[in-house]
């Protein structure tokens, strides 16, 4: 269900998204197409309290923002980190339930047993390894243990998206 005062305030912000712009605006657009609340889950949340959108975090403000606009949906996000989780908490509203934990334990327990109020997992983000290109391969590995570990709450309209994947990555560095 498209709100047009959600993508009043997307089209706002989506200059300081950078090359994100796209993928985020796809991302919405996405979920526009169901005709009910969506569920949303990241791992990894914002950890800056000024994120800078274009790079490094903010995706949660995101979600937390379209979730405002599309009520009854639900966005649930986890971090390992306990200082970025508080500060989460402080940049978000109560529709954003924030987790401090790992992220393959916390969807182990969520795939198990699903709060009441989740529904359907319409987005996966996974945003909570941070690529890096001396250790390409545990960020890769995390990625698909998370990924292994949510396919309990996998429907086939469930978008998966992969935040600083290396393909990302690479594209970035042809476009430079």
């Amino acid at each position: 269900m498209r709100s047009e005062a959600f993508w009043h305030y997307f089209e706002a912000t989506r200059p300081r998204l950078k090359l994100r712009g796209a993928t985020f605006a796809a991302m919405f657009e996405y979920l526009d197409r169901f005709d009910r609340p969506v569920g949303i889950i990241e791992t990894g949340c914002v950890r800056r309290l000024e994120a800078e959108l274009g790079g490094d975090g903010g995706s949660t403000i995101l979600f937390d923002k379209y979730a405002a606009f599309h009520l009854g949906s639900t966005v649930h996000s986890v971090d390992i980190d306990a200082a970025a989780a508080k500060l989460c908490r402080q940049m978000v509203s109560d529709r954003v339930e924030i987790t401090c934990g790992d992220s393959v334990a916390f969807l182990n327990g969520f795939a198990a047993s699903p709060p009441r109020d989740f529904t359907s997992l319409d987005l996966l983000y996974l945003d909570s390894s941070d690529f890096n290109a001396g250790t390409l391969g545990a960020s890769t590995v995390h990625h698909l243990s998370e990924l292994t570990t949510a396919q309990p709450l996998l429907h086939e309209d469930t978008m998966v998206v992969v935040d600083e994947s290396s393909a990302s990555i690479s594209r970035m560095a042809d476009l430079s």
